[in-house]
């Protein structure tokens, strides 16, 4: 076989002779040099490849020289390394705009104070005038009657001007300051006041101012007084006592209280 073949070629053969001495000689027997198998041999060894390697495994002992040294055995690869977690996102941080420069404080301009107002002079105090009435008297009044008119002349002296602003009576609901225009007794409005001039008289008469008294609460009869108060703005009011009837002659008239 090709195993044991190959085992007798490789073998070399010392052969000592027994004993010992410097003169001994030590001869050197060579096996021949290996002979091929034919060719129809080594088509043969070559067709089995597995049975010349199953011989050679299974030699317990093979020859000498004939063990060739086995390849070292391939470490196991190392595991992969796992790879390490992505990293988190990072948040970009808002930029922010720089801080402005501080500003030098404004310079305030010294404002003076507001010039001190003066204050008003006081007005005069009010010198009331002394009022006086002439020649006053009131027109009759018949049962039934509901309304009369009142005449007189209004003296204001002294004092300073002054306004009769309305009228009173307790003979009646109300008294009205009238005038009559143009002389004619239908053209009759009313007058909310009169002004009244220190030394000037005013005349209450049928075709010029007088006073209306409405309501009347009882006939006015010839001889009769009846009371009307004069209301002026600031002086304040005047009593008159008025007579009915129409007098007897200039010098009658009735006065102020």
């Amino acid at each position: 076989m090709m195993g044991n073949r190959s085992g007798d070629w490789g073998d070399t053969v010392d052969h000592l002779p027994s004993g010992s001495g410097s003169g001994l000689e030590t001869t050197s027997t060579t096996a021949p040099p290996a002979t091929l198998p034919p060719p129809s041999e080594q088509a043969e060894v070559a067709d089995a490849p597995s049975d010349a390697t199953s011989s050679i495994s299974q030699d317990p002992d093979p020859p000498a020289g004939a063990l060739r040294q086995a390849a070292p055995l391939a470490e196991p690869a190392p595991a992969p390394t796992p790879a390490p977690p992505p990293a988190p996102p990072v948040q970009a941080q808002p930029v922010l705009p720089p801080a402005p420069a501080p500003q030098p404080p404004a310079q305030v301009a010294a404002v003076a104070p507001p010039a001190a107002v003066p204050p008003a002079p006081p007005k005069p105090k009010f010198v009331p005038g002394t009022v006086t009435v002439d020649l006053a008297w009131a027109r009759e009044a018949d049962e039934g009657v509901s309304s009369t008119s009142a005449f007189m002349v209004i003296n204001y002296e002294g004092g300073q001007p002054d306004r009769l602003v309305s009228a009173s009576s307790p003979d009646a609901q109300s008294v009205t300051i009238q005038q009559t225009r143009g002389g004619d007794m239908n053209q009759v409005i009313p007058v909310r006041n009169i002004e009244f001039e220190p030394g000037i008289p005013v005349v209450f008469e049928p075709t010029g101012y007088h006073l209306v008294l409405d309501g009347l609460k009882h006939p006015l009869g010839a001889g009769r007084k009846i009371t009307i108060f004069l209301i002026l703005e600031k002086t304040g009011t005047v009593q008159v006592a008025v007579p009915v009837g129409e007098p007897q002659h200039p010098g009658q008239s009735g006065g102020s209280e």
